[in-house]
């Protein structure tokens, strides 16, 4: 990505895609508006052209040298970035295997993940609902449950993708497949999961305080003769377990 956006590189590429392929529409003045109107016919077929080079090109191409410093620099810039390609496709398929293994662990099989995304969804809306029966104040982020249900189709397109991706030897074909960016469409099922597993883990922790100020709160009340007819069945148990175990426990 560095690479791509060195020198203001991306936003200069995009400006003169769009030069190229705009069609003016009416008259032509002497300002020009803004708006860019593209030859979508054209585009698409020099587009499906260097999909069907499977992004190749011709290494003769890349060694040329031109007399003109200008004419050179788009080479450069293509050379630098096969030299990436194969790190780039590593990086990415590690990260979207972290991804998968993690949604794994939460789906119960691999035939439907649209509907076994729509159950997750179904569960923990019921229970954020249960807390609030309870008056417990834990609320999801706004939309967010609702958003990963409405996408769901998305989010397993995205899933087997990635996997195909994550599965691919050829350089190229492993690009092409994941600049369908499936990593984030994956990651607003993750991020709703962590939220999820955040607020769990918090209300578990909340339990387990309020659990021990009870304890002691018991304990307070209790009378000193109580505390010590506590302390003394204690005492027997542990003597009576330690001799069934052929031990003396005190």
């Amino acid at each position: 990505m560095s690479i791509i956006t060195s020198n203001n590189q991306d936003e200069e590429n995009k400006t003169l895609v769009r030069q190229y392929y705009n069609t003016f529409q009416g008259k032509i003045a002497k300002t020009h508006s803004a708006q860019i109107f593209l030859n979508d016919e054209k585009f698409q077929n020099a587009l499906n052209l260097i999909l069907k080079s499977n992004l190749l090109l011709d290494e003769d191409y890349l060694n040329i040298v031109d007399d003109i410093a200008s004419r050179n620099e788009p080479r450069d810039y293509l050379s630098r970035i096969f030299q990436r390609l194969n790190a780039v496709c590593m990086e990415e398929k590690a990260k979207a295997r972290k991804i998968i293994d993690k949604i794994y662990n939460h789906l119960e099989c691999e035939d439907d993940y649209e509907f076994e995304i729509k159950e997750i969804c179904e569960e923990i809306n019921t229970f954020y609902k249960n807390l609030a029966k309870n008056q417990i104040n834990y609320v999801p982020k706004n939309g967010m449950i609702s958003n990963v249900k409405v996408k769901s189709k998305e989010i397993a397109t995205a899933i087997k993708t990635a996997k195909k991706a994550c599965e691919a030897e050829d350089t190229t074909e492993c690009l092409l497949l994941f600049s369908h960016d499936p990593i984030r469409k994956m990651e607003w099922l993750c991020d709703l999961l962590d939220e999820v597993e955040k607020d769990a883990n918090d209300l578990k922790n909340n339990i387990i305080k309020k659990k021990e100020k009870l304890v002691v709160n018991s304990l307070n009340e209790m009378s000193d003769e109580n505390i010590n007819q506590l302390i003394i069945k204690k005492n027997e148990y542990m003597d009576i377990c330690g001799r069934l175990e052929g031990k003396n426990v005190k």
